[in-house]
């Protein structure tokens, strides 16, 4: 439960990465690039640190976590637009819907079978992204200030939100194959610093495709960079402990319905993200989803 505890304030705190980061014009590029650089030092001294072996791995695994680091280079840079244009209440909660995709799969491909209260929150999940990304109309009331809307008011947003739901999902699922095909032989560190390394090329692309004065990194986009790749590795080394330990319909149900809820509070208490009526009712649908798939 501890690893659980850890991946959920892990996720939490990038997106609060994201939201703060981003209010503070923190080139995006430079903070996503230089977190995957951190992240994967950091996986390779701690694979150095335990001796854990790399030449077991084997073809297979390189395919799978290469294409794993390319997806979370994307991903991330899906996430960092959407807390900006859509909010992180509405980016986390979207997010962590998400959870239906790994939870279908653990039914289909791994024999963990969902109760009928589970089939439920599953329907309530998917229910929930009808609300939580539908365009509604902001009013913020005169003399009031907002750090910016967490309501989707055009078309991109709303699909910048379904791109978040499929890339937050399919990570998560990403996370529990590892667990299945190769967590018994395989040190979590050496899937992560992989993964983290190519994200971090994926980075260099785009980032020498830019004008030479554009690509050095100023001072907070290094510092900000540095807090989101501890975090970054943080919350999936956690979660990987966590499935590890604690059967996937629980463990993704339970971090899916904590992020919710807290992208929601930081979201309105710390930035006064103005949330519509409408959306809120797909956070309550999404948090009670996932707490029914955790029955």
């Amino acid at each position: 439960m501890v690893y659980l505890l850890l991946a959920i304030a892990s996720s939490l705190g990038i997106g609060a990465v994201f939201k703060e980061s981003g209010l503070r014009g923190v080139d995006r590029l430079h903070l996503i690039t230089i977190n995957y650089l951190v992240a994967a030092a950091l996986g390779a001294f701690l694979v150095y640190r335990a001796g854990a072996p790399w030449m077991d791995a084997g073809t297979g695994f390189l395919v799978f976590g290469t294409a794993v680091g390319a997806f979370l280079a994307v991903g991330f840079l899906v996430i960092a637009v959407s807390t900006q244009r859509a909010g992180i209440s509405l980016t986390l909660a979207v997010q962590r819907t998400g959870v239906s995709i790994p939870f279908i799969v653990s039914w289909l491909a791994w024999a963990e079978v969902p109760s009928t209260l589970q089939w439920l929150g599953f329907s309530l999940v998917v229910a929930s992204l009808i609300f939580l990304t539908r365009p509604v109309g902001q009013a913020t009331p005169a003399g009031a200030a907002s750090s910016s809307p967490a309501t989707p008011r055009s078309g991109s947003a709303v699909l910048l939100l379904l791109a978040v739901f499929v890339t937050g999902g399919l990570g998560d699922l990403s996370f529990k194959t590892f667990d299945v095909w190769y967590g018994a032989r395989l040190d979590g560190h050496v899937f992560l610093t992989l993964a983290f390394g190519v994200a971090f090329l994926v980075g260099l692309v785009p980032l020498f495709r830019r004008p030479v004065g554009q690509r050095i990194a100023k001072r907070d986009a290094v510092l900000w960079g540095v807090l989101l790749g501890v975090l970054n590795y943080g919350s999936i080394l956690f979660l990987l402990g966590a499935v590890a330990r604690i059967p996937g319909i629980v463990v993704f149900p339970t971090l899916a319905a904590s992020v919710v809820v807290g992208g929601t509070v930081l979201g309105t208490v710390i930035w006064r993200e103005r949330v519509s009526a409408v959306n809120l009712l797909g956070v309550a649908l999404a948090a009670a989803g996932v707490v029914l798939l955790n029955a």
